[in-house]
């Protein structure tokens, strides 16, 4: 009998689950459940209705002191409303299935309601309700559901070549603290370093403004698009596994905040290449290719509301992913992401990976 520890997760996706569920098959796997009202009540004006479930777990970041079980509830909201803002929709109803131990602090869950309720209001949406449960442990699951316009909704496929390839913020912050953390070098750094993490790390929502107003102005003018979750390089595959076409990430275009520069010689690693992470600036982080027709006009829409659209590279016509560095020849970037079934080797992947690309 196989056990799910000699399998990953994604395999197990497409080869189990995907007999039983139309989402998890490689053709129609999205960020969201994806409902058409037409096909319910034959009004085809309607939008579609999208909706998520999420278990997040609690994560090891530097934060504050007593901000832990808020932040929890920020990370639970923003994960869940996260990959419906991915869709272009805009989220509005949120939903908690809570099982917690009879010994847990009543503070303790009007925290997590906080931090979650923190989110949620910032996206314009509301908590409309859930489940409790009684458990040996503190479990949560979270869903979110929202609407988007018909024309304006964003899949992980139809990218076209040209495209520009863009995230939506500065990649590597989030798992440079976690690397810090884990290896006890974080207590080492200035003290203004350490607060700048914290900031970072307290409030993680997406730039959901320039989001949903990009879809509405534009349709179309963002061609694919999924959270990064599982890393950056799930979504440059996704697009080649989708389209049969490739993605080229250039060094030069990666965002060099000096955050990243000041840590990254203590992990002895380029700066660059810790942009390459698992996923840890989630749930800020979404990839996007978008038709350079609209390039400018997009960017300037995230910079209305505040925030930058970082561009990392192209839609190439060759497949694969390659990464092209500012010295020394292209390089084909390995497939990698933050495999749920594997979590406890996923530094020591990462490191591998990045000897490679050096």
């Amino acid at each position: 009998m196989s056990l799910l520890k000699d399998t990953t997760e994604k395999v197990f996706i497409k080869q189990v689950l995907a007999k039983y569920a139309t989402t998890a098959k490689t053709e129609l796997f999205d960020d969201c459940i994806v409902i058409d009202p037409a096909d319910i009540f034959q009004i085809p004006e309607l939008p579609y209705i999208v909706y998520s479930l999420d278990h997040p777990s609690r994560i090891k970041r530097p934060l504050p002191e007593g901000m832990s079980w808020r932040f929890y509830g920020r990370w639970i909201a923003g994960c869940t409303c996260g990959d419906v803002l991915a869709m272009g929709a805009q989220p509005r109803g949120f939903s908690l299935d809570l099982a917690v131990p009879l010994d847990t602090s009543i503070s303790i869950i009007e925290q997590i309601y906080a931090g979650i309720s923190d989110v949620v209001l910032h996206y314009g949406a509301k908590i409309e309700g859930g489940n409790l449960d009684i458990n040996n442990k503190l479990e949560v699951v979270g869903l979110c559901w929202g609407t988007v316009k018909r024309d304006a909704i964003i899949r992980r496929s139809g990218a076209r070549v040209g495209d520009v390839v863009a995230v939506t913020t500065e990649l590597g912050i989030g798992w440079v603290s976690y690397l810090l953390n884990q290896s006890g070098y974080f207590s080492s750094l200035e003290n203004d370093l350490q607060e700048e993490f914290e900031a970072y790390n307290i409030m993680p929502v997406a730039p959901h403004q320039a989001i949903l107003e990009v879809v509405d102005r534009f349709p179309g003018a963002i061609t694919s698009g999924m959270d990064l979750t599982d890393g950056p390089i799930e979504f440059f595959y996704t697009v080649g596994e989708r389209t049969g076409l490739g993605v080229c990430i250039y060094e030069s275009l990666i965002p060099m905040p000096k955050i990243l520069e000041r840590a990254a010689h203590l992990l002895n690693v380029p700066p660059s290449l810790l942009a390459l992470d698992p996923g840890y600036d989630t749930p800020r982080s979404h990839g996007y290719t978008i038709s350079i027709e609209y390039w400018e006009k997009v960017k300037n829409i995230f910079s209305k509301h505040g925030y930058h659209l970082y561009k990392l590279g192209e839609v190439t016509e060759d497949p694969g992913v390659k990464w092209i560095p500012n010295h020394g020849s292209p390089k084909n970037i390995p497939a990698f992401l933050d495999d749920q079934f594997d979590k406890e080797k996923v530094v020591l992947r990462w490191y591998e990976m990045v000897k490679f690309l050096r």
